[in-house]
């Protein structure tokens, strides 16, 4: 019963493709890049990345869903003014390349997926998750719907796509508004190297470090590990083998005690017999 619910556990949609993935988290601006540094370093990173003999393919985003960090953002949507005193919509986000949705594997329901002309001189697109598409714009076609973010004031964003819901949190939580930005638009220095690979992901760790310090030998690298790994933390599947863990627990102890109990019958009906 254990062995088969952490089966189980393991099998949850999680709204993408654990399978066959490596992820490097990287920072620049540890080794004093500035932004045009960074983009260039990525750029032929991942150019470098995806020509390895055994990738099928690569990309960049800010955060690994179920990871340990996440972003969100304050949402502004068009239309919808937020009364005085009430706080905007925090709706979770994260920063990703055109090349995410088909690393990850996450299906694009409607619209598109982000491209390489979502660039910092094109409008700014965004794509939205199935959720935040149906609870604020219901019955309607959310496809060139527009919101800011940060203040009411801040450009827009215009979405172009809705991408499937997924677990972007914690594998137990509820379906939850979501939203991406093209990372071209919205820089950050951090980032995650996502790599599908046709091996097994494990024996390119050492090919994708050696091309990290090609670049640059001083880069530090944290967290290259495969996507099971990132999956077994707290938001993951950790839970569920510390609950599978604990009923395997206290079913051996109630095994003892039914043990401790039968001996105890048995030896006094044998004491019992004697007399």
């Amino acid at each position: 019963l254990v062995v088969r619910s952490l089966r189980n556990a393991q099998n949850l949609d999680v709204g993408f493709n654990p399978e066959h993935l490596l992820n490097a988290r990287i920072d620049p601006e540890w080794a004093g890049y500035n932004e045009q540094r960074t983009k260039d370093f990525f750029r032929e990173l991942q150019r470098r990345v995806s020509a390895i003999p055994g990738v099928q393919s690569a990309s960049e985003a800010f955060s690994v869903p179920l990871g340990y960090y996440n972003n969100a953002q304050l949402v502004y949507i068009e239309g919808r003014p937020v009364d005085p005193g009430a706080q905007a919509l925090v709706i979770g986000a994260n920063m990703v390349d055109a090349s995410y949705f088909d690393t990850m594997q996450i299906r694009i329901l409607r619209g598109r997926a982000f491209t390489d002309s979502d660039d910092e001189h094109a409008p700014r697109s965004a794509i939205v998750n199935q959720t935040m598409a149906a609870r604020y714009w219901p019955n309607q076609d959310p496809i060139g719907k527009r919101f800011h973010t940060a203040t009411p004031d801040s450009p827009l964003w215009q979405v172009v796509g809705v991408a499937q819901d997924g677990k972007y949190v914690a594998v137990y939580e509820d379906q939850i508004p979501y939203l991406y930005l093209p990372l071209a638009q919205s820089f950050s220095s951090l980032r995650v190297l996502h790599v599908r690979s046709l091996v097994p992901p494990e024996q390119l760790s050492a090919r994708v470090e050696r091309e990290i310090h090609a670049l640059d030998a001083d880069m530090p690298i944290s967290d290259l590990q495969t996507m099971h790994r990132s999956l077994s933390g707290l938001g993951g599947f950790l839970i569920f083998r510390l609950g599978a863990i604990q009923a395997a627990a206290m079913g051996v102890l109630g095994l003892i005690l039914a043990m401790v109990g039968v001996y105890g019958v048995v030896s006094y009906r044998s004491e019992e017999h004697t007399s």
